[in-house]
């Protein structure tokens, strides 16, 4: 795979790991359960999935950093 076509892979992922992570935080009327932050929000789970899915971003920058200064 070409530099070009893996950093777009990167930067595609590294966007839905973190739009997921926004997604977590939406308050939604009709949830079941309140999450942890005392709201009830599209994903019981908050914000534990929200600092998962932002640290799965950070570690795929760290990742994208790391291939992008390797010589091919």
């Amino acid at each position: 795979m070409d530099r070009k076509r893996r950093n777009l892979l990167f930067r595609v992922l590294i966007l839905a790991a973190l739009g997921g992570a926004v997604i977590t935080l939406l308050p939604h009327s009709s949830a079941l359960t309140s999450n942890d932050l005392g709201y009830k929000s599209l994903c019981p789970f908050a914000p534990w999935s929200t600092l998962c899915l932002v640290g799965l971003a950070a570690l795929l920058a760290a990742v994208q950093s790391y291939l992008s200064s390797q010589r091919d």
